[in-house]
């Protein structure tokens, strides 16, 4: 089962590569990943973490990472909308990240849509592309909102791409992708 789960890992590595900026090394470990709070289960996005604007409260996952490997030293999460990919939009619904310190597993908290104040110890990647797409407030998460289309949501499905990666001090530095895991967070 981990082999098949970890050439998967590799086969969405490969098709998301246009996610990546930091160089995949040769042996990239899978991650294991669980959701922290009993509502997310993958299947469908809970009301805590449907967009305020769908009714819900807008809140993103929070996860537990482990198995991190030696030499990463931050956890980058990168999260999309399957179906507006699809459609051809530029979308992204933002990135951020949190260091590692160390460690070989981390908790990951949760953080709010359409915010630039995060949690302590949580960066900004690269904020979400809903400003641009639809004219949204800016921010580094855009929560499940797919009643933009239909009043009740219509069945897009959510991932979370999950990374271990060195980040460079220098700009000189090549950053590195250690780990990895795809999550779907549900459909909404």
């Amino acid at each position: 089962m981990k082999v098949i789960i970890s050439i998967l890992a590799a086969i969405l590595l490969v098709s998301c590569s246009h996610l990546n900026t930091y160089k995949p090394v040769d042996d990239v470990k899978t991650l294991d990943v669980k959701f922290g709070f009993y509502k997310w289960n993958g299947i469908k996005i809970p009301k805590e973490g449907i967009s305020i604007k769908c009714g819900g409260d807008g809140i993103s996952p929070d996860f537990y990472v482990s198995n991190i490997p030696k030499g990463a030293n931050a956890i980058l999460l990168e999260y999309e909308d399957s179906y507006l990919k699809r459609l051809g939009y530029p979308m992204s619904n933002g990135a951020y990240w949190i260091s590692t310190d160390g460690k070989t597993e981390v908790y990951v908290p949760s953080v709010v849509e359409g915010t630039r104040e995060l949690p302590e110890g949580i960066y900004v990647e690269r904020e979400h592309s809903g400003s641009k797409v639809f004219n949204e407030a800016t921010g580094v998460y855009r929560a499940p909102n797919s009643c933009y289309f239909t009043n009740k949501g219509a069945g897009h499905r959510y991932f979370v791409h999950v990374k271990a990666v060195y980040k460079p001090y220098d700009e000189e530095d090549q950053g590195l992708l250690l780990g990895y895991a795809f999550l779907e967070l549900g459909t909404f």
